[in-house]
């Protein structure tokens, strides 16, 4: 069995596993999920959806992480109920990121 040790190591070896071998490739179009669960040596998790694209010269597929679960976080409603403000300390001095020196007032 393959040893992948990231999702991204499984992502590079399934695309150049593609590359070299046109019946895995179609393969992969055919039946995504268990191309990928054969290649990752282990079943995927239930439910899990498997869907393979391919790049064209007139289409680009752009992939976005997955957004982390919202616990902990704070509602849309509960950000609108707080209220910001500024401390002033004698020992701080504002400095900013573009020169690097402290301000002058």
């Amino acid at each position: 069995m393959p040893n992948h040790e990231s999702r991204q190591h499984l992502e590079l070896a399934l695309a150049r596993r593609a590359q070299a071998d046109p019946a895995f490739r179609e393969e992969l179009r055919r039946d995504p999920r268990s191309a990928v669960a054969r290649e990752a040596g282990a079943d995927l998790p239930e439910g899990l959806t498997v869907h393979v694209r391919q790049d064209t010269a007139a289409e680009l597929h752009l992939v976005l992480p997955a957004m982390p679960p919202d616990e902990g976080r704070l509602s849309e409603t509960d950000l609108a109920g707080l209220r910001g403000g500024a401390a002033q300390r004698a020992d701080c001095q504002w400095m900013p990121y573009a020169t690097g020196r402290p301000a002058t007032s």
